[in-house]
């Protein structure tokens, strides 16, 4: 009997370890850090100040895509603060600016051409539709040459 006892004890010792083993093996570890999107995105903040007027834009960008927050005060329009996102292509930024004036939601398309370490924002007939204002026609948007936000430190 004590024999029988040993073979089924070896049997059962070899297949927890062969269970453990498999265990270890197939657990995959994360040697990446956990948010690898992080290390590759890139944060840059911009600015405009006059003595009447400001702009300040704080994006993430991760590969083409462009997201963010942008601030403005502007003598004519008002305050107004929200979210930025959209992509980048050929040195221009297309942004959806989603944001809060004078207690109002909105949602308006910008666009920002990129030269250097400015961005000079784009002008051109808006199409309102369903609370959107979009730019009429993409092709004609002009990048006039007035003002720019230059590259600044996050704060």
């Amino acid at each position: 009997m004590l024999q029988y006892e040993m073979i089924y004890f070896k049997r059962v010792f070899f297949y927890v370890v062969l269970l453990v083993f498999f265990m270890l093996c197939c657990t995959s570890k994360n040697i990446a850090p956990d948010k690898p999107d992080e290390i590759r995105r890139s944060v840059t903040c911009y600015e405009y100040i006059s003595k009447k007027d400001s702009v300040y834009l704080k994006t993430y960008q991760q590969g083409d895509s462009i997201f963010g927050t942008l601030k403005a005060n502007d003598r004519f329009i008002g305050k107004s603060s929200g979210e930025v996102n959209g992509y980048i292509n050929n040195s221009i930024m297309w942004l959806m600016y989603k944001y809060d004036s004078s207690g109002y939601e909105k949602n308006r398309q910008i666009a920002f051409k990129k030269v250097g370490d400015y961005l000079i924002p784009g002008k051109g007939a808006l199409r309102f539709h369903n609370n959107f204002a979009r730019f009429a026609e993409i092709d004609k948007v002009t990048f006039p040459d007035s003002f720019s936000l230059e590259i600044i430190n996050c704060k």
